[in-house]
Formats: C-alpha cells, sequence, structure tokens
C-alpha cells in the first residue's frame, strides 16, 4: 500500500477520519471510525539522548 502511495502520488491524508495523540490511543481505537492517524512527537535518535 505504501508503495502505491509513493507511486501515485495518492493524497492518503483526505480519507483521515480521525487523528489522535499518542496518549488518547486507547479511546481513539475505540471510537471504530475508518482510518485512524496516531500523532506524536518524534523518537529521540542515540545522539540526542541525553545522561
Amino acid at each position: 500500500m505504501l508503495d502505491f502511495v509513493h507511486r501515485t502520488g495518492f493524497p492518503a491524508e483526505h480519507v483521515t477520519t480521525l487523528t489522535a495523540d499518542w496518549d488518547d490511543a486507547p479511546a481513539a481505537y475505540a471510537a471504530k471510525t475508518t482510518k485512524l492517524v496516531l500523532a506524536r512527537d518524534p523518537l529521540p535518535t542515540r545522539n540526542e539522548h541525553t545522561s
């Protein structure tokens, strides 16, 4: 599917029915929506870890 989106330029963002924060994932999944997208801040890379 990702290859199709990449090759055709299909605007997948147009079929998103619910975008939720990562911490709200349990409630978002319970909504039983057509296309759920979970969003969160990027994870740090190994070089970005602080002691």
